[in-house]
């Protein structure tokens, strides 16, 4: 192996045989401090790789934490819509049965078998379980008739359509002006069914305010499904 000094000049070796071992142990040692950096650098090299996993690991799970709040906070929102729903439907209740106690009021006193007793009424207050059953039916009956109803919106937007590639208007102009006054809102996919509920209910309201006929009402809801198949009037 060739040696040079400081300013690169080659450098000659004595010919004293202990001072040339000298020289040459050193520079196996050298060599051996090379390769301990070089093994150095891959353990480094390694140390990098892991903390860089790591971090994305920790990143993955701090997204899926978030994911996992924003749905819990979803199922809250919907929880709380439907206790919403089922205190409005318990009001409900609760008024028709003072109503049909009043009503069977009225009727006590007359003789409706003929032996001189007078007509009792059922107990005014029902149990629990018989109101939570009594809603249960209810909340059926209630997505029975929406899936009715979206099964005829559907069919009368395929009608509408192929009325206007014909060129065929039925309903009057004056009634959907007025309608469309009404600032109705666009429907658009969403997970929550608590929406589609409350957007059937609007509609229902705006178009009754615009005065617009029953055979109509249908056809000009379906104007307000966002899409590009049903254009926005």
């Amino acid at each position: 192996m060739a040696r040079h000094d400081s300013m690169g000049a080659p450098i000659d070796l004595s010919p004293h045989a202990e001072l040339r071992n000298h020289v040459d142990h050193t520079d196996y040692m050298l060599c051996e401090t090379y390769i301990q950096l070089d093994n150095a650098r891959a353990l480094a090299n390694f140390a990098y790789a892991q903390m860089a996993q790591k971090d994305e690991t920790i990143k993955v799970i701090a997204k899926e934490r978030r994911t996992l709040r924003r749905e819990n906070a979803k199922k809250d929102y919907t929880l709380s819509r439907l206790r919403e729903k089922i205190a409005a439907l318990k009001e409900t209740i609760k008024t028709q049965e003072d109503q049909l106690q009043a009503l069977e009021g009225e009727g006590e006193g007359e003789d409706i078998q003929g032996d001189g007793y007078s007509y009792m009424a059922p107990p005014t207050h029902a149990s629990q379980d018989a109101v939570l059953q009594m809603l249960q039916m209810m909340m059926e009956d209630r997505e029975a008739e929406r899936a009715e109803r979206q099964a005829n919106i559907a069919a009368l937007q395929q009608l509408a359509q192929n009325n206007q590639g014909h060129g065929n208007h039925d309903h009057p102009g004056s009634k959907l002006k007025n309608f469309q006054n009404t600032n109705p809102p666009v429907f658009s996919k969403t997970e929550e069914p608590l929406d589609a509920d409350d957007w059937l209910q609007t509609m229902e309201n705006n178009l009754e305010v615009a005065g617009v006929e029953d055979q109509d009402k249908v056809l000009f809801a379906t104007h307000y499904f966002a899409g590009p198949h049903v254009p926005v009037d």
